[in-house]
């Protein structure tokens, strides 16, 4: 029915094998049966996408799938301190490679606890979910999205929605 959808890169290796690892805790048996996880990567090696396929078969997942794109030359990076250019990947998930009808977005550092699919209930047909973000929960009163509210101050106020799990 879903698959979970993340962008690796040897950077985040690590973070994404437990990403996965809590996608699976918050699925029942079944639910990782019929759920799919689909990665997008710039840089990961043979012996590392093998890693992460076998990670997600043991952990229960029915499906795995690997694609190696770039992305869109236009993708500049704000802040690469602490994000990498293969964050902007997220715009490559296609669905002849998704194969299902629901794509669950999720940044390779999110530490996921629980069921994340239980909104998709909520969706319509083509209608995109967001979650708001814990930290920075509203434009203009919070670090994210510097400027925005005083270019644009129609926003302020509004809830901001992290990029990380859509």
């Amino acid at each position: 029915m879903y698959a979970f959808g993340l962008c690796i890169d040897q950077q985040y290796l690590v973070p994404g094998l437990a990403a996965i690892a809590g996608l699976a805790d918050g699925l029942t048996p079944f639910a990782r049966r019929n759920a799919a996880v689909r990665v997008l990567t710039l840089d990961l090696t043979p012996a590392q996408a093998l890693l992460l396929s076998d990670f997600a078969k043991r952990t229960g997942f029915g499906s795995f799938d690997l694609r190696r794109c770039a992305p869109l030359r236009a993708s500049r990076m704000a802040d690469a301190s602490y994000i990498t250019v293969t964050t902007y990947l997220r715009f490559e998930f296609t669905p002849d490679f998704v194969r299902r009808p629901y794509l669950i977005y999720v940044d390779a550092d999110v530490l996921v606890r629980g069921d994340i699919t239980n909104p998709l209930d909520s969706l319509v047909e083509d209608e995109v979910g967001a979650v708001r973000d814990e930290f920075n929960p509203t434009v203009g009163e919070c670090p994210a999205l510097p400027g925005v509210a005083e270019r644009w101050p129609h926003l302020h106020g509004r809830p901001y929605f992290n990029a990380g799990v859509l």
